[in-house]
């Protein structure tokens, strides 16, 4: 297994792109311009891959003032339950710590939100539903980043 970075000006972020919308909206009728946000020209894009065959797929964004978001966490239903989003995870945390994080949040479905716990991360809201889609999140955070580890 290795680890693909890249950025939006990467031919590799279409395809990304496309998985997104497939994963996230297409079965709500959402358009695909609902797809990318203001995020996407300063993120991290992180694939992991075998070979050349996609396992996962997650990105990771500054905030700024040491604040980063993981997001659009993605692994093909071919490959879940292997550990590959833990893998993943513990990865985007790796490149978060290296850019100098303070915290890391997300906010996770909740029908995956123990992966996350598993890795470090707290719930600091109560769950929400996303409006356009109508699936139940929860906001989480990692603050104590040197205990975060996962899937490795």
């Amino acid at each position: 297994m290795k680890f693909l970075e890249f950025s939006s000006d990467s031919p590799l972020y279409e395809e990304t792109m496309e998985l997104r919308f497939r994963t996230f909206f297409k079965s709500f009728g959402l358009p695909k311009s609902i797809t990318p946000d203001e995020l996407e020209p300063v993120s991290l894009h992180l694939m992991l891959l075998n070979k050349s065959e996609l396992l996962a797929y997650g990105r990771l964004s500054p905030l700024g003032k040491g604040d980063f978001r993981i997001s659009q966490i993605i692994v093909p239903k071919v490959h879940r339950r292997n550990g590959y989003a833990s893998v993943l995870l513990s990865e985007l945390m790796d490149r978060a710590k290296s850019l100098g994080a303070i915290s890391v949040q997300l906010n996770a479905q909740v029908s995956v939100q123990k992966l996350y716990e598993n890795c470090g991360f707290v719930a600091t809201e109560e769950p929400y539903i996303v409006k356009l889609t109508g699936v139940e999140h929860v906001k989480m955070v990692a603050n104590s980043l040197a205990k975060v580890k996962c899937g490795r």
